[in-house]
């Protein structure tokens, strides 16, 4: 059965196996059942789980700023590439470890502001030896971005190394070859950048890609006997199939497809998959793009992360978007979440116009109006007003469904976070929003019992709380008539 805009989706739970991840999950916080996506059905995702899934976003932002990949001539951004191997994984319902180390996959490869030794130790304090374990064994030291992107095109690895390095593998070699072929699209078609159809032979030259197409069908043959997730298989050979397709010709790629597809029993992107999983591999792909879309439009705008700190705004989106997927929503919430700000005056270029039919045409009206409902009037309007701002959107989410409150939901934990961090840092509360504590304080606990009466996933509801109870825990610092002036972050 597809999924439909108003379904919500089971997906696997995150389960932690060690105990150094779990320290600081509250006394009184339950842990909630998850369906049965498939191969990983009952298990429990639990609210330290959570946390650090979200924490390594945040620490992934911080590591790998300014950091960049080459495939070929395409200069990827690390950030984006970690934030999409960890959407990856949490959208094939992986545990929350293979999660974080995906995310964190590349923190001992190539040279940070930390020497290597002491990023691996920030790993082990903050997520457990067997995170730390799982990004070592798939790191490629190295100080050179495109040898760090075609050594892991060109790995090989084997079966015995066991599931979850193979899945880390797959996952993201599944993205480096996706990144690949947007690249040879534009190029083979002469829609790219200029000069880049004229680069095209040199590239694949460069890349030794027709030794990266002979690793393809032994590497699926691993992935399938390691027990990687069949939704990662199929996502994996439709990448494959268009990468061959790109280098060797079509009739390779069908070659390819068709033999792995048969063998294995793989679905192609448009079937179900075969473990009983509601998801299609085409709804993943959707959320990919809207992945890849974020990236694109925010992962070059700074947000303030506490006072010394600028992170870019992509992570805020897709800690929305990965919250979203964690308490299960539907494909439509997800890609919501993931462009939730779009519509707010960040983006410089196209028109408010030119957004909303990017957004229509790719991802159809429900997630426009998805967006929309949660979109804040820009500083500059007649409602420019703190208050009246907040109002607008706060009235459009009584008119909407339980799909527009947890959205609004995802977006205000990851909002409330932020000034958390501030407060905490010792900062006034106008480097963060330009109303006063408890006018914050009064409508995000106005915030909280609508979340609640929509029925609201308890996965979020919990992480909503959590940052209300932080945010309450600085009321002495602040009087009744103290104000607050502007800020950027509001």
């Amino acid at each position: 059965m597809r999924i439909s805009a108003s379904q919500s989706v089971p997906f696997s739970s995150l389960a932690f196996s060690d105990g150094a991840a779990t320290r600081n999950t509250p006394p009184d916080t339950a842990s909630h059942q998850r369906g049965e996506p498939g191969t990983h059905s009952d298990k429990t995702l639990t609210f330290a789980d959570v946390q650090s899934v979200r924490n390594a976003y945040k620490l992934a932002a911080k590591f790998f700023a300014g950091c960049q990949l080459d495939i070929g001539k395409q200069k990827v951004s690390l950030c984006e590439h970690s934030f999409d191997v960890g959407l990856v994984l949490l959208l094939a319902g992986e545990r929350g470890a293979l999660v974080v180390a995906g995310i964190l996959s590349n923190a001992l490869s190539l040279p940070l502001k930390q020497e290597r030794e002491a990023v691996h130790r920030t790993i082990q304090r903050k997520f457990g030896d067997s995170v730390a374990s799982l990004i070592r064994a798939v790191s490629h030291p190295t100080s050179d971005p495109y040898a760090l992107a075609a050594a892991h095109l060109k790995e090989r690895g084997n079966a015995a190394e066991g599931r979850d390095i193979a899945t880390l593998r797959c996952s993201i070699k599944l993205d480096l070859l996706a990144k690949a072929n947007e690249f040879f699209k534009r190029a083979s078609s002469g829609n790219g950048a200029e000069g880049e159809g004229g680069e095209f032979a040199g590239v694949l030259k460069r890349l030794e890609l027709p030794r990266i197409v002979a690793n393809l069908g032994p590497q699926i043959d691993q992935f399938v006997q390691a027990g990687v997730s069949p939704l990662l298989l199929a996502q994996f050979l439709s990448e494959a199939r268009q990468f061959t397709s790109f280098v060797l010709g079509e009739s390779s790629a069908q070659r390819l497809s068709a033999k792995y597809g048969e063998r294995y029993g793989i679905g192609a992107i448009n079937s179900p998959c075969a473990d009983g999983s509601p998801l299609f591999p085409s709804d993943l792909v959707a959320i990919r793009r809207a992945a890849e879309l974020s990236s694109k439009y925010f992962e070059h705008i700074g947000r303030k992360w506490g006072p010394y700190e600028t992170i870019p705004l992509s992570m805020h989106e897709f800690e929305v978007g990965t919250l979203l997927i964690m308490a299960g929503e539907s494909r439509d919430v997800v890609v919501a979440g993931l462009l939730h700000d779009l519509f707010e005056g960040y983006v410089q270029g196209p028109d408010l116009a030119l957004l909303k039919s990017e957004v229509q045409c790719l991802f159809g009206e429900r997630v426009l109006e998805l967006i929309e409902g949660v979109t804040e009037p820009q500083k500059s309007s007649q409602e420019g007003n703190w208050l009246q701002r907040k109002m607008v959107v706060l009235r459009s989410l009584h008119r909407g469904d339980r799909d527009l409150a947890s959205v609004a939901c995802a977006a205000k934990i990851s909002t409330l976070a932020a000034g958390n961090k501030m407060l905490y840092s010792g900062r006034p509360l106008t480097e963060w929003s330009s109303g006063s504590y408890h006018a914050n304080l009064a409508l995000f606990q106005e915030y909280a019992q609508f979340f609640r009466d929509r029925n609201v996933s308890p996965i979020l509801l919990e992480q909503f709380e959590l940052e209300i109870r932080r945010f309450e825990s600085h009321r002495g610092k602040f009087t009744l008539d103290q104000q607050e002036g502007r800020a950027a972050n509001s």
